[in-house]
């Protein structure tokens, strides 16, 4: 995980997020390219589009019916690190819908995360927090303790960095106390996971974490070949 200094405190706190470079960004990705149904619905005067992709996708099972993908479509940064990084579907078939696509996407940045919590090597306490546009979808909230084996926390209201900058200013001006803060009620309870779910994705998680390093080397080899078709049809262009 990526690990920063509180800025309350900073000499004597941190706090560890995990540093994924896609994840919503991979869902809007979804959405723009193969959704196109679901956004004219939406303009139309029906649901979001990113509800409507969800209720598609809200009755497949653990797995996706056989569909792993490594979320990396922009590299990825922790816990990787490899700005060579490439997004990969694996195992499609003709029995594959687009729920099932839109679930298999969800499910890897959850395993994304998982995987950059184990790479801190600690026990992250009793639940993690999760906050931003994945929390308006209940269904992905629980895939992620599903995922993870923890418990889940999100904010209770959608303005985590407003209701942060809040509390910064009051502290800084002395308005607010830590004390004060302390008695906010800003998350809600805690979603377990599943443990039948969890067992389940021990195994898929396994191979996504295989997946990614059996595919390693050819991702740097995609990456080094398009660079170098890309310089060959350059200058075939200025010859001409």
């Amino acid at each position: 995980m990526i690990v920063w200094p509180y800025p309350y405190k900073s000499k004597d706190l941190v706090y560890n997020f995990s540093g994924s470079a896609t994840a919503g960004a991979i869902t809007k990705w979804f959405r723009d390219t193969m959704g196109e149904k679901e956004v004219a619905a939406q303009k139309a005067g029906g649901d979001n589009a990113y509800v409507a992709l969800g209720k598609e996708a809200h009755d497949i099972p653990v797995g996706s019916e056989g569909l792993v993908v490594l979320p990396y479509f922009m590299g990825e940064r922790a816990p990787v690190w490899n700005s060579d990084a490439k997004g990969t579907i694996f195992g499609l078939s003709l029995v594959h819908t687009k729920g099932h696509l839109f679930h298999a996407f969800q499910e890897a940045v959850c395993y994304a995360l998982r995987h950059s919590m184990e790479a801190t090597g600690r026990d992250l306490g009793d639940y993690v927090v999760i906050a931003g546009g994945v929390t308006n979808s209940p269904d992905w909230v629980q895939m992620f303790a599903d995922v993870t084996g923890y418990a889940v926390r999100t904010p209770i209201d959608n303005a985590e960095a407003n209701l942060g900058d809040v509390m910064l200013a009051g502290l800084g001006t002395g308005i607010l106390n830590v004390e004060d803060v302390q008695k906010w009620q800003v998350l809600g309870d805690k979603i377990e996971p599943d443990p039948k779910k969890h067992e389940a994705y021990n195994k898929f998680y396994k191979l996504y974490r295989q997946l990614y390093g059996d595919l390693e080397g050819d991702m740097h080899t995609l990456t080094q070949i398009t660079k170098e078709s890309e310089k060959l049809l350059a200058k075939d262009t200025q010859n001409v």
